[in-house]
């Protein structure tokens, strides 16, 4: 059995309803209406208008003089016979026409038009009903449903199908890395290890040599500042020692050691007590020997 789906039906009922619309559009009606036209057209009143505008418009520059003249060149009982003339020929070109069958025409076409569009509407209906009947809807929609299910298999057995052969290629590219990187280590290893150990050989052997010059160098620099560094402290401190003793014997000698200030008093002798508050008195305090560096120090400032 053949079938049509609903879309091929609706072209089909667009196609007729077109071709009706273009049978109205031929009408006698559209003939009958352009004669009519064409007969008032040929009308003699209608040129007679015409040029008596004309007339009048070609006078408007200079009306009373020409019209004057004119008076005398127009016969009016002459123009007046020519009107009654076409009147007399229009009133026989419309005994001519007979409206009222003109009339009966266009009712008799109006009527079989529309006796034709109800023959044509019931046709095709008439048809449409035919052709739905032929279209089994229910098979349409299991063939569908087939259709999705078979697609839903083939797009699980793809899936499946480019995993599988994912994962091959996967494994087959790591193998390839792996034996070619092994490969490139065995290859590039022992050349950087020769190159690094003639590298080190090289490295050592020079910086050492400079290295030991380099830190003479600086040793030597160094003790020279430091030097000149504890000289300038010591004088500092012996300064500020003189500076602290001057209260109590500005003639007498200040010594340093180990960053303390030392002063010697030799001319009297004072018991403990009263030597303690006289060392007071400008804040110090006697010497108290902790050591022999302090023993042999106190024994050198002594004399």
């Amino acid at each position: 059995m053949h079938s049509e789906y609903p879309s091929a039906l609706e072209d089909k009922f667009k196609l007729l309803t077109t071709r009706l619309g273009s049978l109205k559009g031929q009408l006698v009606i559209t003939h009958l209406t352009t004669r009519l036209g064409a007969l008032k057209g040929q009308l003699v009143i209608t040129d007679l208008t015409a040029r008596l505008g004309a007339l009048e418009g070609q006078g408007v520059t200079n009306l009373p003089t020409r019209l004057g003249a004119l008076e005398g060149q127009v016969d009016l009982s002459d123009l007046e016979d020519k009107i009654k003339n076409q009147t007399t020929r229009l009133g026989a070109l419309e005994g001519q026409v007979d409206l009222s069958a003109l009339e009966d025409k266009i009712k008799n076409q109006t009527t079989r038009l529309g006796a034709l569009e109800g023959q044509v509407i019931t046709d095709l209906a008439t048809r449409l009903g035919a052709l739905e009947g032929q279209v089994d809807l229910s098979a349409l929609k299991d063939k569908i449903k087939n259709q999705t299910t078979r697609l839903g298999v083939l797009e699980g057995q793809v899936i499946t199908d480019l995993t599988t052969r994912l994962g091959a290629l996967e494994r087959q590219v790591i193998t390839d890395l792996t034996t070619r990187l092994g490969a490139l280590e065995r290859q590039v290893i022992p050349d950087l290890t020769t190159r690094l150990g003639a590298l080190e050989g090289q490295v050592i052997t020079d910086p050492t040599t400079r290295l030991g010059a380099l830190e003479e160098q600086v040793t030597t620099d160094l003790t020279t500042r430091l030097g000149s560094l504890e000289e300038q402290n010591d004088k500092q401190q012996m300064d500020k020692c003189k500076l602290l003793f001057e209260k109590v014997d500005p003639s007498a000698t200040v010594h340093v050691f180990e960053d303390r200030c030392y002063l010697f008093l030799t001319e009297q002798f004072l018991a403990w007590s009263n030597a303690q508050e006289r060392c007071q008195l400008v804040g110090a305090n006697l010497v108290s020997v902790m050591s022999q560096d302090m023993q042999d120090f106190v024994n050198s400032a002594k004399g």
